[in-house]
């Protein structure tokens, strides 16, 4: 992107800048956008601008010959310190090449909660809320994914951590694989260092 991204957020100005991904157009937002953390959104239109982690995604290719037409749907949950959101990034052109662990500045202008109905999620991060965007056909959306170098340290602990406070539920991989999985809102503190084809582990 060539220009910064310019947000507010309680009376601060927050500039977004030093992005990694250059697949999309250059843009720049043309009206203001409300800088806010996902426990702060409220379903609606709006313009908001919000900042998180990608924590889990799946692709569903929508397969057509049409040029302009959507050529599939990337569901991506993002994660800042507050919560999780789920966003519909639909794309036709554009190679966002995602990876887990990328700090991804998300403008949307409408928020709406998550339907239950048929929403089985592929992650144990629920979202409470979803964005559904397509920065191709809609000028007024976009994704920004940010370089690690300037804010690697940025939305890396664990949702409800605190620091005085052990963490609840917490247990290791050999807990979880001997039974632990069925503990409620059980937790494993992991470091992800390559993804790839499944592979057969022992603990």
């Amino acid at each position: 992107m060539s220009t910064p991204m310019l947000a507010s957020h309680e009376g601060v100005s927050t500039e977004v800048n030093a992005t990694e991904h250059r697949a999309l157009h250059s843009w720049e937002p043309r009206d203001h956008y409300e800088m806010l953390q996902i426990s702060k959104l409220v379903p609606g239109s709006g313009r908001v601008c919000l900042v998180g982690r990608v924590v889990n995604f799946y692709e569903q290719p929508k397969p057509t010959k049409m040029p302009r037409a959507a050529k599939g749907c990337l569901k991506v949950h993002l994660r800042d310190d507050s919560g999780v959101i789920l966003v519909r990034l639909w794309y036709a052109q554009v190679d966002y090449q995602l990876r887990l662990g990328q700090l991804v500045s998300l403008f949307a202008t409408h928020i709406s909660d998550v339907d239950p109905v048929g929403s089985t999620s592929r992650t144990v991060h629920t979202a409470s809320y979803a964005a559904t965007i397509f920065p191709e056909h809609d000028n007024s959306c976009y994704v920004d994914i940010q370089a690690d170098a300037i804010y690697g340290a940025l939305i890396r602990t664990p949702l409800g951590y605190d620091s005085e406070k052990q963490l609840a539920g917490l247990i290791t991989l050999k807990s979880f694989i001997n039974g632990g999985h069925e503990v409620l809102d059980g937790k494993v503190l992991v470091f992800v260092k390559s993804v790839g084809g499944r592979k057969k582990c022992t603990a």
